[in-house]
């Protein structure tokens, strides 16, 4: 690594191709154990190419009952997580070294569920896994890539399967194809200014881009708005818009109900092979091309972050304009439940009670002592009051806030007379 002596935050690396050169190196050692499992093939994609050669299908596993000695472990690991995270809170400190052990917990909570995936091997034979390296330094594998070349045979067991499945001598049930598609970002560290746990930070940028999606796949203007700046950043300054996934590969995000429906009955009329999909889309009035379009730009966005680093910052800052492109309204898609106050500090619990509705025509003095007598609940019985204090107000963290746009609004001489008066 190279440092800039009078810049701490220059950083760059000495040799690329070196890094290059052992990051390959140490994901072709990971091929053998996917390969002896049954796929097909296994890449490997350090970011040098954007999924060319994959369809948009996805193989997709199903699940099994956990055993009774699985479910007694994901008990365990769960009960300790709890109580990490409730000490976490209590203590409100950033940096405590304890969040580690929680990233552990949290790990193995999932490896524990990932380990009752079952995969159909006769789908799995024509599909693949691509390797990469995540942006905590860990491998991290795609699973049920279906490459272009391999996808109209894929489909082809999967018929011959529900065929049998119909006349009882087969079933189909162990894999399936979803047009899911996968993103990874690369962050460097820095701080933020929001003072949220990255965890409910990430869980409320996850919120309101499920919220974004859904308003985009129904605002055909702003979409196609958004199609435009990202090819444009693409294919003029050979850059992209963080956070948008253009073009078009679908980001896994677990959308809205209403978005999924919306996107299953678009896409519907699509045709089924892409031998003729240039003609077919030729023949298309615009607006079921400008619909096609708004749903495939939609299902492209991942504007789900947590904090600290500049990619963080770039999503959240896009989040905001297209928040208010859209007019979104969050109201109208979260709301603030206990599980949400019980995630916060302790600190910021007494600071968010300072804005509840009960206390804030109370008078200086009354509002300081109200706040006093909270400030000597446990955390548990604060984050309860503290719910109640905002239930049925609307509230919402600034995260969540539409941000209102300098110049949005003008005091006209009406209004003006109003103020004076």
């Amino acid at each position: 690594m190279v440092r800039d002596l009078f810049d701490a935050d220059a950083v760059y690396v000495g040799d690329p191709a070196l890094m290059t050169q052992l990051a390959e190196q140490k994901l072709d050692g990971e091929r053998k154990p996917w390969l002896e499992k049954g796929w097909g093939w296994v890449d490997i994609n350090l970011g040098q190419r954007s999924g060319e050669g994959y369809s948009a299908a996805r193989l997709q596993p199903d699940w099994r009952e956990f055993t009774d000695a699985e479910e007694a472990e994901l008990s365990r690991l769960r009960s300790e997580l709890e109580a990490l995270d409730a000490a976490l809170d209590d203590d409100s400190v950033e940096d405590d070294p304890r969040w580690e052990t929680r990233d552990d917990l949290a790990a193995a909570i999932e490896a524990l569920r990932q380990s009752a995936r079952i995969w159909d091997q006769d789908l799995i034979a024509h599909a693949g896994v691509v390797l990469s390296i995540s942006h905590d330094g860990d491998v991290q594998a795609t699973l049920g890539v279906v490459r272009s070349s391999d996808e109209k045979t894929v489909k082809a067991i999967r018929k011959k399967k529900m065929a049998l499945a119909e006349v009882g001598e087969g079933d189909s049930s162990e894999g399936g194809i979803d047009r899911e598609g996968d993103a990874a970002s690369a962050v460097e560290g820095v701080e933020s200014e929001c003072r949220l746990p990255k965890s409910v930070i990430r869980d409320l940028s996850q919120a309101r881009t499920r919220a974004i999606r859904l308003l985009l796949a129904r605002d055909r203007d702003t979409a196609l708005a958004v199609a435009v700046a990202a090819m444009l950043a693409r294919s003029v300054f050979r850059s992209e818009l963080s956070g948008i996934g253009l073009a078009a590969h679908p980001a896994q995000v677990e959308d809205i109900d209403a978005f999924v429906e919306t996107r299953s009955a678009i896409l519907a009329h699509a045709p089924e092979s892409d031998s003729d999909l240039l003609g077919w889309c030729l023949a298309q009035p615009s607006g079921t091309l400008l619909a096609l379009l708004a749903v495939l730009v939609a299902d492209s966005v991942d504007l789900v972050h947590e904090k600290g680093a500049p990619a963080d910052l770039l999503r959240h800052t896009l989040a905001d304009i297209l928040a208010d492109a859209l007019d979104l309204d969050m109201r109208e898609f979260w709301q603030a439940d206990a599980s949400y106050w019980a995630r916060l500090p302790k600190a910021q619990l007494l600071a968010t009670l300072c804005d509840a509705p009960a206390l804030i025509d109370l008078s200086p003095a009354a509002r300081q002592a109200r706040l006093a007598g909270y400030a000597k609940l446990k955390k548990d019985e604060l984050a309860f009051k503290v719910g109640e204090a905002f239930e049925g107000s609307g509230y919402l963290p600034d995260l969540l806030v539409t941000p209102v746009p300098a110049g949005a609004f003008e005091l006209t001489s009406a209004g003006a007379a109003i103020a004076a008066e």
